[in-house]
């Protein structure tokens, strides 16, 4: 894991996220969802305890500007979807600005095949029963959901770990 990549990191998304924030533009509605800015420290933080690194490909559903795959990548081979064509173009943007290494893809996560995945990350801000269904007939790994607001329906969670007062519950599917 290189640090000083995690802090070219972590200083753009912090000021991207000050721009943000002064601008009224800190979180929005997309086209099935909201989004919001996430914090690069926390991520960071997560991935640490979570050994990220012993993962062969990471995956962010619903991955906003690319802050989680940004840091992702630092650990392992990370990818992000994301359905929002504003989102992601400034994603694209922001893996050219800070030239790292990851793939970026504009497209419905529930219509893509995630059975090559062994780590998915999402930030559910609604009830996610499809997705579980499907995650549940093709997938074998770790799934972590940040918050416990919307939970899966038929998953019970392996172990919730707290970052920064944040709660993110990881379930292992088989």
């Amino acid at each position: 894991m290189d640090a000083d990549r995690f802090q070219i990191i972590k200083q753009f998304y912090n000021k991207r996220r000050g721009s943000l924030l002064i601008d009224g533009k800190f979180q929005r509605p997309t086209s099935l969802g909201y989004w919001a800015a996430s914090d690069p420290q926390q991520l960071f933080e997560l991935f640490q305890q979570l050994h990220l690194e012993k993962y062969k490909n990471f995956l962010d559903l619903g991955s906003g500007d690319g802050i989680v795959v940004a840091v992702a990548s630092l650990f392992t081979s990370a990818a992000g979807i994301e359905i929002d064509a504003k989102l992601h173009k400034d994603a694209l943007d922001i893996r050219k600005k800070l030239g790292l290494d990851y793939s970026l893809k504009c497209s419905d996560y529930l219509e893509e095949d995630l059975s090559a995945y062994d780590f998915i990350f999402i930030n559910p801000d609604n009830y996610f029963y499809k997705l579980e269904k499907s995650l549940v007939e093709t997938f074998k790994g770790t799934l972590v959901l940040t918050d416990n607001i919307f939970r899966p329906l038929t998953l019970k969670p392996a172990k919730d770990v707290s970052v920064k007062g944040i709660i993110f519950s990881v379930y292992n599917i088989k």
